[in-house]
């Protein structure tokens, strides 16, 4: 199991607890201990405390890239965007701010007009990329926002 920085800690973060979708509520450096609400389902949140040591890294996946707003740009492989996911805000020109191409073992990578950013290492770590780079947190996408969209 991959451990988790300190640093790479920020409240809203999506990690694995007990092997469910957690959120960081607040947390504490001395000694590191973290509320946590645990997603299950449609129902409310489950609050807890846990520490560091006890969460895991949620990896990228499709599914965690589509519930993050992410956009399948084409499902041909004779495409060159095959497998490839974008995001972006400015949904009437269809621009795509971002892209993850897929790497090898399981990573992807972040770019930006054909620029590279970063191997992207779990699902905390694109949430903090995309915050730095544009200041817009990634959350789940509820059914009702995407049906919204």
């Amino acid at each position: 199991m991959e451990t988790i920085d300190i640093k790479d800690l920020v409240v809203g973060s999506y990690f694995s607890y007990l092997d469910k979708i957690t959120e960081v509520q607040s947390f504490t450096r001395t000694p590191v201990e973290l509320a946590v609400a645990i997603h299950l389902g449609k129902a409310m949140p489950m609050r807890t405390r846990c520490t560091l040591s006890e969460l895991s890294v949620l990896p990228i996946t499709p599914e965690w890239l589509e519930k993050l707003g992410f956009t399948l740009l084409s499902n041909d492989p004779i495409s060159s965007n095959y497998g490839f996911y974008g995001l972006h805000w400015n949904k009437a020109f269809g621009v795509y701010n971002y892209v993850l191409v897929p790497a090898e073992s399981s990573q992807w990578d972040l770019l930006s007009d054909s620029h590279y950013y970063a191997a992207v290492l779990g699902v905390h770590h694109l949430q903090a990329l995309i915050w730095h780079l544009e200041r817009v947190w990634l959350t789940i996408q509820t059914e009702m926002e995407v049906a919204h969209e």
